[in-house]
């Protein structure tokens, strides 16, 4: 059994609207919420060599790379492949601002071919 396997029963928009909300006022979710948070914000962290955060470039490719994850484990749940009926709306938000993108890098090459398997 995947140590795993809650994480997929978890309604990524209630999630989703957490973390919105954390980001605008840490103290306003649960203190287990606020810790999960950090955790997370630590980990999409990437520190160079001498141990300080980098800047820049290395953050917007982790901030893509994290996009093309959310594509690859969530698009199927936003395509249409029905043209018959709507998709049911399953709350998955794959806008490109909630991974931290702006417009201004839509047209901007990122290197991260390397790191998903390209």
């Amino acid at each position: 059994m995947d140590k795993y396997s809650y994480i997929s029963n978890a309604d990524v928009g209630y999630i989703d609207q957490l973390y919105q909300n954390y980001k605008q006022d840490p103290t306003g979710v649960d203190p287990t919420w606020q810790k999960f948070f950090e955790g997370y914000d630590f980990s999409t962290q990437r520190f160079g060599e001498n141990g300080h955060t980098e800047t820049g470039g290395n953050i917007k490719e982790t901030q893509v790379r994290n996009l093309i994850f959310a594509y690859r484990s969530f698009g199927h749940l936003k395509a249409t492949t029905n043209p018959i009926r709507e998709r049911r709306d399953h709350g998955v938000n794959l806008a490109h601002s909630s991974f931290g993108l702006t417009d201004a890098d839509l047209d901007t090459e990122f290197d991260v071919a390397a790191e998903i398997g390209m």
